[in-house]
């Protein structure tokens, strides 16, 4: 059932997975096409993502790159940043061919953050922000709670399993 919010612009559907979605307004200055809350049964946000469109697809780049350094600021040095090329494309392509291998999901690029979450000190509960270029070449950028996904994917097995 979609329901509105009370923000007008902004819906709920609580048959998947209790999203609740906006579409428009801005982020660091660049314009975002469509937020993602999620949130588990009990009402707690445990993901937030954003797609941020670069203005034309020669900015895809500094789009991402912008975002990456703007979190670093904030957060500090990365955790891990991954390039993932398959043939015919290679890394040395990025500015020649990228933008294609990107559309044909022939390269994939990220930057990440993880940090422990001091709710939930046990292993798989780190707090994570993932920074990425979509197929679409929209950035994409996405925060989970480290605690609260768990519980989340836990709640979601136990549905899967009280289905069968």
């Amino acid at each position: 059932m979609m329901m509105k919010t009370k923000h007008p612009d902004a819906t709920f559907d609580e048959e998947k997975n209790n999203i609740l979605f906006y579409q428009g307004g801005t982020w660091l200055g660049r314009k975002v096409v469509i937020w993602a809350f999620l949130y588990d049964k009990k009402g707690e946000l445990h993901t937030i993502t954003l797609h941020i469109l670069p203005p034309t697809t020669a900015d895809v780049y500094d789009v991402y790159n912008h975002v990456v350094n703007d979190l670093s600021s904030k957060y500090g040095k990365a955790s891990g940043v991954i390039e993932n090329w398959k043939y015919p494309y290679e890394a040395k392509d990025k500015y020649d061919h990228g933008i294609t291998a990107l559309k044909l999901g022939k390269c994939s690029m990220m930057t990440y953050w993880q940090w422990v979450n001091q709710a939930g000190m046990s292993e798989g509960t780190n707090n994570t922000i993932l920074v990425e270029i979509t197929k679409d070449l929209d950035t994409k950028v996405t925060y989970q709670d480290g605690v609260r996904i768990k519980a989340a994917n836990a709640e979601r097995l136990e549905d899967k399993q009280d289905e069968m």
